[in-house]
């Protein structure tokens, strides 16, 4: 429920920030968005249930300050679902998403406006510039702060590619055009991380209309505990139920699966498929938890009515689907079992010798890492460690001299086995 309306018009933009649990660093936030020179603000929070002070420190606020709204949800429900009671509450020319652990500088709103009101545009887009946590904000130094988002959008556009295309992060550096969001199907996902990935696929899929102000910066703060700070299974698996939002939402589409949506879908499922690899690296995977991720990641793939054409755009994808080797059961029955990922990468890159790709060489090296941790693991067995060897020697001799050497760069990080540098050298 809504426990203070706007008691004013004309309001310029609605900021809408979702609280939950994020004390330690809201009093930057409040204080950076109090310094606005914008005229018309309003600021909405939504109270996710936090059970810390944040609140307070916003109820406190907005005794103060009528520009202040909170909405407070039922149960804890996630940033996606509270930033749409947001949306639903907003009453703004544009609205902006902002998260309450970060700053922005003070003429940030300011600058954006103008530029909406100079151009018209459905979407205008600032800067969003990295800090540590405990960095002193004072001397993070923005005096050649520009994007290399903003850049690869602009190349894109004007190479007339979708805006959804290139735009795929830094929401929070950018307002939007109220009229975005008539349809009620452009909100943020259900997902606890990725809900704004299948935000700015449904907010920017009409539109191309963008205009960039490089000089209103966005503080993104990287923090320890942050749902975006490290890799977790429980990330890898939320950000597939992301990926199935998204694939949902473009079936919509009458000409799904365009070139367009192909495109966009493969590198998606590249990258969650590398976030799930990085996952395992640390965490033990149940074989139930991967028959849950194959079965959900090829459903995906098989769902898709241009099927062969994402595999043909996207080859890789067979191997991530036969990728069992993430299975950390390091031994059974005396056999190394990490070894089918070298196997699966080896027929690969024989069967596409003109995709040099370096994700796939970095799978590779993945893959041999995986396959001599896995060696390592069984202690001294001699047996096994020949076994290792031979299957090595009958695999690596298989690949291009250009190939093992791109694969040798990612795959030896310092005091890796001399035994394996041989092999992929062919001097043993």
């Amino acid at each position: 429920m809504i426990s203070k309306e706007s008691t004013f018009q004309n309001v310029t933009i609605s900021v809408i920030l979702p609280v939950y649990n994020v004390e330690p660093w809201i009093d930057d936030c409040i204080s950076s968005l109090n310094k606005q020179k914008l005229t018309g603000l309003e600021f909405i929070f939504i109270d996710d249930c936090s059970t810390d002070n944040s609140m307070r420190k916003v109820e406190a606020w907005a005794d103060e300050d009528e520009r202040v709204r909170i909405i407070r949800n039922p149960q804890n429900m996630g940033s996606g679902p509270s930033r749409n009671a947001g949306i639903d509450a907003a009453g703004g020319e544009y609205y902006s998403f902002i998260d309450p652990d970060d700053l922005i500088s003070a003429d940030f709103y300011e600058l954006l406006y103008a530029k909406a009101v100079e151009t018209g545009c459905d979407i205008i887009k600032g800067v969003r510039i990295s800090f540590e946590d405990g960095d002193d904000i004072s001397r993070v130094t923005t005096a050649k702060a520009e994007s290399a988002l903003n850049s690869r959008i602009m190349r894109l556009l004007n190479n007339n590619m979708p805006l959804y295309n290139g735009f795929t992060h830094e929401h929070q550096s950018a307002i939007f055009k109220a009229s975005l969001f008539e349809d009620e199907n452009v909100r943020y996902g259900s997902s606890c991380v990725s809900q704004d990935v299948t935000f700015l696929l449904k907010v920017c899929y009409n539109t191309t209309n963008i205009a960039f102000q490089e000089g209103s910066i966005y503080y993104y703060r990287k923090r320890e505990g942050a749902a975006t700070s490290n890799y977790t299974i429980r990330r890898a698996m939320a950000q597939l139920l992301s990926m199935e939002e998204t694939l949902s939402y473009l079936k919509t589409k009458e000409d799904f699966p365009s070139e367009h949506h192909i495109s966009y879908i493969g590198v998606r499922l590249k990258g969650y498929h590398s976030s799930f690899c990085y996952a395992s690296k640390d965490e033990f995977v149940s074989s139930q938890t991967y028959e849950e991720y194959y079965q959900r990641f090829s459903q995906m793939i098989e769902s898709i009515g241009g099927s062969g054409l994402l595999k043909s755009r996207f080859p890789e994808l067979d191997v991530y689907l036969n990728y069992k080797h993430l299975i950390p059961y390091s031994i059974r029955n005396g056999e190394v079992l990490f070894t089918d990922g070298m196997e699966c990468w080896t027929d690969f890159l024989v069967r596409h010798p003109r995709l040099k790709d370096t994700d796939y060489y970095r799978g590779y090296a993945t893959a041999m890492r995986r396959s001599w941790y896995s060696f390592h693991k069984a202690g001294n067995n001699k047996d096994i460690r020949k076994s290792w060897i031979r299957f090595c020697k009958e695999r690596l001799p298989r690949l291009s001299t250009y190939d093992r050497f791109r694969v040798l760069m990612h795959a030896l990080p310092k005091g890796f086995s001399a035994v394996l540098r041989r092999i992929m050298t062919r001097t043993i």
